[in-house]
């Protein structure tokens, strides 16, 4: 089976029941088996996916709603490191991903991300677990994000 990608941005109303597609300048490049999840009903964060050429991504857009605009998300990747050494935060698709609360938030909006697995261009099985935490967020400079490293192995749960 093919996909066919698209880089449209689709709205669904509830009120009436109906799509509506924008076409916008600044927009995430085409792409499937990505994970979206919504932070407070006013933003939606778009994570990783596969693009039309079969290679795995690893960006990160934040939508706003109202707005109807797209932002690229510049990651702090910093603080991703393990006493083993630094690992970062792999290009994926297939990958499952949920809003949680985020306790201690210094945000207006008290939620993050949580990232679990997926797979490689190279079709390799990913087993990690990932936090994409807000770090702050004002009127000037927007949100401000980074990706957290909770688990590099997550237990097997077929033994």
């Amino acid at each position: 089976m093919r996909y066919h990608p698209d880089n449209a941005t689709w709205l669904y109303s509830l009120d009436t029941d109906s799509w509506q597609v924008f076409v916008l300048s600044i927009r995430p490049k085409a792409n499937v088996f990505h994970t979206m999840v919504t932070l407070c009903g006013k933003t939606v964060l778009l994570f990783g996916g596969e693009m039309k050429d079969s290679r795995c991504c690893n960006e990160t857009w934040l939508f706003e709603v109202e707005k109807r605009k797209w932002k690229p998300l510049q990651i702090n990747i910093e603080n991703n490191t393990f006493s083993r050494g630094s690992f970062f935060l792999r290009p994926r698709c297939s990958h499952a991903a949920v809003a949680i609360e985020q306790l201690n938030s210094p945000c207006a909006c008290k939620q993050s991300m949580l990232l679990y697995g997926g797979r490689t261009t190279r079709r390799e099985s990913l087993n990690d677990l990932w936090e994409l935490r807000c770090t702050s967020n004002d009127d000037a400079n927007g949100f401000k994000f980074e990706w957290i490293l909770l688990s590099k192995d997550f237990p097997d749960l077929k033994n």
